[in-house]
C-alpha cells in the first residue's frame, strides 16, 4: 500500500511539471505531437507501457526493436523528463519486485533507483519504449545470468549494455532492414507491373499498417 501511494504520488508529481521548461527543436516538437496524439495523457502512454505488459510485448520482438513505438527521447519530448523517469523507475521497481529479496537492505534503494533510471536516461534515449519492456522481460527470463535474491544498478545497466550492443538485438534489425529491401525491391518490380492508382493504393496500405501498429 505504501509503494501504490508512492508511485502515485510521483505520477501526480509528473503530471503536473508535465514538460515546462523544455526548449524543442522544431523536430523534436513533431515527435512529441505524434507521441501525444497516439497515448493521449501521460497516464495512458504509462498504461500501455506497464511492466506487467512485458509478457504481451516480449512475444513480437521484432516489432518491439523495429516498429513505431515512441523512443525514450521522444518520450521525454512529450511529457517531459519526470514522464520518462516514473516510466524507467517502474520497471526497475518492478524487477526488482520479481527478484524478491527478503530482506529489504538487498534491494535496491529508491535512490539506487533513481540513479539508474537517470543514467538509462541519458545513455539510452534512442531505445523505443517497447525495446525497455522487452529487454526487462528477457533479463527476468534469466537471458542476461542467473542473480540470487536481488539485483543492482550496475547489473541492470551492464545487461542493457549487452542488449543493445549485442547479437540478439542487431540480428534482428538486420533481418528486418534486409525484409524492407526485399519489399522495396518488389515494390520496384511492381510499379512494371501495375497502374500508377494500383502502386499509390499499395502504398496506403502499407502506410496504415505502420500507423496502426500498438508496439
Amino acid at each position: 500500500m505504501a509503494e501504490t501511494k508512492a508511485l502515485g504520488a510521483l505520477l501526480n508529481k509528473a503530471v503536473v511539471a508535465g514538460s515546462k521548461g523544455q526548449s524543442l527543436t522544431p523536430f523534436q516538437t513533431s515527435q512529441a505531437n505524434l507521441v501525444i496524439s497516439r497515448y493521449g495523457a501521460a497516464q495512458k502512454f504509462l498504461e500501455a507501457f506497464a511492466p506487467e505488459n512485458g509478457s504481451k510485448y516480449a512475444q513480437y520482438p521484432s516489432r518491439c526493436i523495429c516498429g513505431s513505438a515512441p523512443t525514450l527521447a521522444a518520450v521525454k519530448n512529450a511529457y517531459g523528463e519526470n514522464i520518462a523517469d516514473l516510466f524507467m523507475r517502474l520497471q526497475i521497481i518492478d524487477l526488482n519486485a520479481f527478484f524478491g529479496a527478503s530482506d529489504d537492505s538487498k534491494r535496491m534503494s529508491d535512490a539506487q533507483i533513481g540513479e539508474c533510471s537517470r543514467v538509462i536516461l541519458s545513455e539510452y534515449g534512442y531505445l523505443k519504449a517497447s525495446e525497455f519492456l522487452l529487454f526487462f522481460n528477457k533479463f527476468k527470463a534469466g537471458a542476461f545470468g542467473r542473480f540470487y535474491g536481488s539485483v543492482d544498478a550496475i547489473t541492470i545497466t551492464k545487461a542493457l549494455h549487452d542488449y543493445t550492443f549485442g547479437s540478439y538485438r542487431n540480428g534482428i534489425k538486420d533481418r528486418f532492414d534486409a525484409s524492407v529491401e526485399e519489399a522495396k525491391r518488389q515494390r520496384r518490380s511492381q510499379e512494371k507491373t501495375c497502374t500508377y492508382e494500383e502502386f499509390l493504393a499499395m502504398q496506403r496500405e502499407q502506410q496504415n499498417a505502420i500507423e496502426n501498429d500498438d508496439l
